[in-house]
């Protein structure tokens, strides 16, 4: 991936198998993260299933996810054979972390001595998940880490990305916190901690 070629794959973003397509002919290898997480009932399950023939590998262990849902991955992945012939999908995994509290704790083993041989045995099927499965405590401390982010640059103890008329109205209002925590709730971190919420409770019934 080169930074050229990420800024050509940004109009396709609205089709994914056109930017699946650019990819694979860049000869980039990639992976289908999460896989179901971000699937929207406009569209048919098979459509969907559809980008499993169209991607070389797969995410079979996320940092952030529940144990349920990487082991229904790792099943996909090593069950699945594509219909038009072809290798079968590689497996990786990957913390997702959003602050540097879980870097590296979720990760994809595979062989190599150095970084080409290490792609090539995870693009040849070599790769193994590694590490941590994730759940809503792993979520919750990322979004709460996100926000101590925030209020330490308002307040100057970390790198502030504000000016400082921002920060000195943003810290001297009283309703900080309730923004603050408004706004988490609306980041992909806060809907995904509502949501995993509610997962664990559904799998908690089965």
């Amino acid at each position: 991936m080169t930074e050229s070629l990420h800024h050509e794959l940004q109009p396709l973003r609205r089709n994914v198998f056109d930017l699946v397509a650019c990819l694979r002919e860049a000869s980039v290898f990639f992976a289908l993260n999460h896989l179901l997480h971000f699937f929207e009932p406009h569209m048919s399950f098979d459509t969907y299933l559809r980008l499993l023939e169209a991607v070389p590998a797969l995410e079979v262990r996320n940092g952030t996810m529940v144990p349920a849902h990487n082991r229904l991955s790792e099943q996909i992945a090593a069950a699945w054979t594509p219909v038009h012939g072809g290798p079968r999908l590689a497996a990786v995994a990957g913390s997702d972390a959003h602050t540097l509290r879980r870097v590296g704790t979720t990760w994809t083993e595979a062989p190599g001595r150095d970084r080409d041989e290490f792609l090539s045995s995870v693009r040849s099927g070599f790769g193994r998940p590694g590490g941590r499965d994730g759940g809503v405590l792993a979520v919750s401390g990322d979004a709460y880490g996100v926000i101590r982010g925030y209020v330490a640059s308002l307040a100057g103890i970390e790198r502030p990305d504000h000016s400082g008329w921002r920060r000195v109205a943003a810290v001297s209002s009283p309703a900080l916190c309730h923004d603050v925590e408004s706004q988490a709730a609306r980041t992909p971190e806060g809907a995904r901690s509502r949501e995993l919420d509610e997962r664990q409770s559904r799998l908690g019934q089965l």
